[in-house]
């Protein structure tokens, strides 16, 4: 356990600190925000902002890593030693004028309290908004328990801080900024400008030590409240964007739902060497997902953003639970190897509710019934071409013969006329066995998609065993 020596510490500013833990990974040769995947200038310019002591404004969709890159964010700072038990994590040399009224009515809070250690994920306020947040989730509202006890209202210490108070010496994550009631929004005027915060009804400017990143939506600006002016000032606007389409099939596969051996830890904390997945029946390390699997969820993902039949694409969460529901679906027909059937079902299930499909293609009919399957169908469509898209690719790579394909795509013995090229295929997820049925199923049902979406056959020439995406008006 770390002890504290008064005579050796030197209170510093969060901001520097900050700088400090930047330089320091620029200096070992790290990407300070490895956690977020490409979107190299977009991190540089977060980079520049916090070296230079500003406040990041992220411009962006939903789903893009916002929240991610301002966790990781806070995980660059170091351990602090602060007074025990601080709800405001004051910093045991701090002058009195800055603690929070328990530390300020004591006669030492060193004595008084003790010292802890706080890390930077435990300095890190999320404050969520929209049109319902005001005064008391920014700054903090009155303790019903010490009126009781007789403090006066007026009196200090019967305010209880909240959001940014929680983030003091750490960082304040503003999520949908613009969301919040302009006259709200002031509220962040003097920290932002003085660093303090000014609660008149005590009477009171309270220092605080924080980095402020808000967010907001680049389509929200046109219809919620505007950022004022003056705020707008004091903050680096800084356009977060999609990563490509590479760097998202990595961060698929990265964040995958999967059992951990430090679950139930706290962020940051160190693991055991134990690895407790390996006795339980449900863990999923053992399935296998194959490559293509995986290139047909990114390319659908990355189509949604792009097609004419969707007034909004998905987030990256949306083609995570994608690949997370098409491996459920393998583990419901207790197979072990995901297949084309299997994706389809995990992108219709991860994309109604993430995707917004034109009111032309969905019908204007009150049934929702109708409504759902139309959806579904518009979807099974995209992932139809997408898929074409990989087929494409893998008929290019593996050099195989049309004529060949044609001649056994009606039946199940293509593992013995293309046993090369199946071995070939294995990459992905999981070690697979190339010998299992479940593997050489998957294989094949990939070959018979190239089949019929380079038009070598018909659909009507394979075997009903074979799924093929469907295409919108044959549904």
């Amino acid at each position: 356990m770390k002890s504290f020596d008064p005579s050796s510490y030197k209170p510093v500013p969060v901001k520097y600190e900050l700088r400090d833990a930047i330089l320091g990974c620029i200096r070992d040769g790290v990407d300070p925000l490895r956690d977020i995947g490409g979107r190299g200038e977009a991190k540089s310019d977060v980079l520049r902002a916090l070296l230079s002591g500003s406040n990041p404004f992220l411009i962006s969709r939903e789903g893009t890593g916002k929240t991610r890159l301002a966790k990781s964010i806070a995980k660059l700072l170091p351990e602090v030693p602060s007074i025990k038990g601080c709800p405001y994590h004051d910093d045991p040399l701090w002058p009195t004028e800055w603690l929070c009224p328990r530390c300020r009515w004591a006669e030492n809070p060193i004595d008084d309290f003790g010292v802890e250690f706080i890390r930077g994920v435990d300095r890190f306020s999320r404050i969520q908004g929209n049109e319902y947040t005001n005064y008391a989730k920014i700054l903090g509202l009155k303790d019903i328990e010490a009126i009781r006890d007789g403090i006066s209202l007026t009196d200090p210490r019967s305010f209880t801080g909240t959001g940014v108070f929680h983030g003091n010496r750490g960082i304040v994550f503003v999520d949908e900024l613009p969301s919040i009631p302009t006259n709200v929004q002031v509220l962040f005027h003097p920290i932002l400008e003085e660093g303090v915060v000014i609660l008149d009804e005590y009477n009171l400017r309270h220092p605080i030590d924080i980095i402020l990143i808000a967010t907001g939506n680049p389509e929200g600006f046109s219809h919620v409240n505007r950022v004022p002016k003056p705020l707008i000032d004091r903050l680096e606007m800084i356009h977060l964007g999609m990563p490509h389409e590479e760097v998202e099939r990595s961060i698929i596969m990265q964040e995958r739902f999967d059992l951990t051996d430090d679950y139930f830890m706290n962020e940051g904390a160190m693991a055991e060497a134990i690895n407790p997945a390996s006795s339980f029946e449900f863990d999923r390390s053992s399935m296998v997902v194959p490559w293509w699997i995986v290139d047909l969820v990114a390319k659908t993902l990355s189509y949604t953003r792009r097609c004419k039949n969707f007034e909004g694409g998905a987030s990256i969460r949306g083609g995570i639970k994608a690949l997370d529901h098409a491996i459920s679906g393998a583990e419901m027909r207790g197979a072990g190897v995901v297949t084309l059937s299997d994706a389809c079902k995990g992108l219709r299930l991860a994309l109604r509710g993430r995707t917004t499909v034109i009111p032309d293609l969905t019908g204007f009919d009150e049934d929702e019934e109708k409504i759902f399957n139309n959806v579904d169908r518009v979807i099974e469509d995209l992932v139809r071409f997408a898929l074409k898209s990989v087929a494409e690719d893998v008929f290019t790579t593996l050099a195989l013969d049309p004529e060949q394909l044609q001649g056994v795509v009606g039946g199940r013995n293509l593992h013995a006329k293309f046993p090369e090229k199946l071995e070939s295929l294995h990459r992905g997820i999981g070690k697979a066995d190339v010998g299992s049925a479940d593997w050489i199923y998957a294989s094949m049902e990939l070959l018979v998609n190239i089949a019929v979406l380079n038009g070598f056959v018909s659909k009507n020439e394979i075997s009903d065993g074979f799924f093929v995406p469907r295409v919108f008006s044959d549904a």
